[in-house]
């Protein structure tokens, strides 16, 4: 995987997800990764315009479920 590019700092109460879309700033990834937490539609088509494949497995309740590269996935937690 890759090195971080940066990082904000947040409160501890405040929301992972709503600083998502602010991390990727002007970057072109090839694949955001990501758990179950970052699970929305609106992100996953921020990212889809960005040209950049979504690893982010659906929540167990969604309509309609996404597929993932499973062996990406699995490398999440790597820097």
């Amino acid at each position: 995987m890759g090195s971080p590019r940066r990082f904000l700092l947040t409160p501890g109460q405040g929301s992972d997800h709503g600083q998502a879309q602010g991390l990727l700033g002007d970057d072109e990834p090839g694949a955001v990764v990501g758990d179950k937490g970052y699970d929305s539609k609106t992100f996953a088509e921020f990212i889809e315009q960005r040209n950049a494949k979504v690893v982010i497995p659906s929540r167990r309740n969604a309509k309609e479920p996404r597929s993932i590269d499973e062996n990406l996935y699995k490398d999440r937690n790597k820097i």
